[in-house]
Protein backbone atom coordinates (compact mmCIF):
# COMPACT_ATOMS: atom_id res chain seq x y z
CA UNK A 1 0.00 0.00 0.00
CA UNK A 2 1.79 3.40 -0.86
CA UNK A 3 0.52 7.08 0.12
CA UNK A 4 1.02 9.99 -1.68
CA UNK A 5 3.58 13.11 -0.45
CA UNK A 6 0.69 15.13 1.10
CA UNK A 7 -0.76 12.20 3.17
CA UNK A 8 3.43 11.14 4.58
CA UNK A 9 3.72 14.84 5.61
CA UNK A 10 -0.24 15.07 7.45
CA UNK A 11 0.68 11.63 9.31
CA UNK A 12 4.61 13.02 10.15
CA UNK A 13 3.34 16.67 11.14
CA UNK A 14 0.65 14.66 13.47
CA UNK A 15 3.38 12.64 14.92
CA UNK A 16 5.84 15.58 16.03
CA UNK A 17 2.64 16.99 17.76
CA UNK A 18 2.04 14.07 19.70
CA UNK A 19 5.80 13.47 20.46
CA UNK A 20 6.50 17.11 21.14
CA UNK A 21 3.49 17.03 23.82
CA UNK A 22 4.78 13.60 25.45
CA UNK A 23 8.36 15.42 26.03
CA UNK A 24 6.33 18.20 27.87
CA UNK A 25 4.49 16.38 29.82
CA UNK A 26 7.80 14.02 30.88
CA UNK A 27 9.96 16.95 31.85
CA UNK A 28 7.83 19.66 33.42
CA UNK A 29 7.47 21.44 29.96
CA UNK A 30 11.13 22.25 28.48
CA UNK A 31 10.56 20.10 25.33
CA UNK A 32 13.69 18.31 25.51
CA UNK A 33 14.81 15.41 27.47
CA UNK A 34 16.20 15.24 30.51
CA UNK A 35 20.25 14.56 30.79
CA UNK A 36 21.65 11.14 31.32
CA UNK A 37 24.93 11.91 32.49
CA UNK A 38 25.89 14.44 34.87
CA UNK A 39 28.80 16.58 35.80
CA UNK A 40 30.24 17.12 39.22
CA UNK A 41 27.98 20.65 39.72
CA UNK A 42 24.55 19.04 38.54
CA UNK A 43 25.22 15.48 40.06
CA UNK A 44 25.76 18.12 43.14
CA UNK A 45 22.70 19.93 42.39
CA UNK A 46 20.40 16.96 42.11
CA UNK A 47 21.53 15.10 45.52
CA UNK A 48 21.66 18.68 47.05
CA UNK A 49 24.84 18.35 48.22
CA UNK A 50 27.86 20.90 47.32
CA UNK A 51 30.50 19.78 45.28
CA UNK A 52 32.92 19.33 47.65
CA UNK A 53 31.09 16.85 49.35
CA UNK A 54 30.30 14.76 45.87
CA UNK A 55 34.19 15.24 45.49
CA UNK A 56 34.42 13.89 49.24
CA UNK A 57 32.53 10.96 48.29
CA UNK A 58 33.81 10.59 44.98
CA UNK A 59 37.11 9.30 46.48
CA UNK A 60 35.92 7.79 49.77
CA UNK A 61 32.84 5.67 48.61
CA UNK A 62 34.15 3.10 45.45
CA UNK A 63 30.05 1.94 45.41
CA UNK A 64 29.67 6.23 44.89
CA UNK A 65 32.97 6.38 42.47
CA UNK A 66 30.81 3.05 40.07
CA UNK A 67 28.22 5.70 39.39
CA UNK A 68 30.62 7.59 37.49
CA UNK A 69 30.68 7.08 33.19
CA UNK A 70 33.91 5.83 31.74
CA UNK A 71 35.65 6.60 28.79
CA UNK A 72 35.68 10.63 28.82
CA UNK A 73 39.60 11.16 30.34
CA UNK A 74 39.78 13.03 33.66
CA UNK A 75 36.50 14.00 33.15
CA UNK A 76 34.03 13.06 35.75
CA UNK A 77 30.43 11.98 34.92
CA UNK A 78 27.53 10.39 36.36
CA UNK A 79 25.08 8.27 35.26
CA UNK A 80 21.76 8.89 36.91
CA UNK A 81 20.56 5.89 36.62
CA UNK A 82 23.71 4.08 38.47
CA UNK A 83 23.31 7.28 41.20
CA UNK A 84 18.86 6.42 41.56
CA UNK A 85 20.03 2.47 42.14
CA UNK A 86 23.00 3.46 44.30
CA UNK A 87 20.47 5.51 46.45
CA UNK A 88 17.95 2.71 46.49
CA UNK A 89 20.66 0.62 47.70
CA UNK A 90 21.55 2.73 50.21
CA UNK A 91 18.32 4.19 52.22
CA UNK A 92 18.18 7.55 50.61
Amino acid sequence: MFYDEATVKRLAALVAVHIKAELQNTNGGGGKLPPRLLTVKECAKWLNLSEQAVQHKLHRDPEFRACTASGFGRRRLFDVKKLEAFLLRNGC
